[in-house]
């Protein structure tokens, strides 16, 4: 017995429908892994709450659910810091904990903890208030 044959039309028309689901299937997995790539990202901290001279240290943690995704513990001379630190991360954009605990000469350290979004296109700010 032979396969019963199907008309041209009908198979070119099952063909394209073939190729435009791999198509879109191919389009939707590389905008996916498009969203998920980590990117430079700014992060800025702000610590005009400091007086000149008076903060000697600051570490800065930033996490999302759990996960370490940059970690930087600068030291300052007797200057102190400056009132703006600016930090470059490579992450994927969205939201983030950050943590910044400033450490004083003879005071007890002080823990800052905030959330920020993280985007490429403007610098996330944490203020030290």
């Amino acid at each position: 017995m032979s396969a019963p044959s199907v008309d041209p039309k009908v198979r070119r028309r099952q063909i394209a429908l073939r190729v435009a689901f791999l198509a879109a299937l191919a389009g939707g997995l590389l905008w996916w892994s498009r969203a998920r790539m980590p990117a430079e990202v700014a992060l800025v901290v702000d610590l005009t709450s400091a007086l000149p001279g008076d903060l000697r240290e600051l570490d800065l943690i930033v996490t999302r659910a759990g996960h370490l995704l940059f970690r930087s513990d600068r030291r300052y001379g007797p200057s102190g810091a400056p009132q703006r630190e600016r930090y470059q991360l490579r992450a994927a954009p969205g939201s983030a904990d950050v943590e910044a605990t400033l450490v004083y000469p003879g005071r007890p350290a002080r823990r800052v903890s905030s959330t920020v979004e993280l985007r490429e296109d403007h610098p996330a700010e944490v203020s030290t208030h």
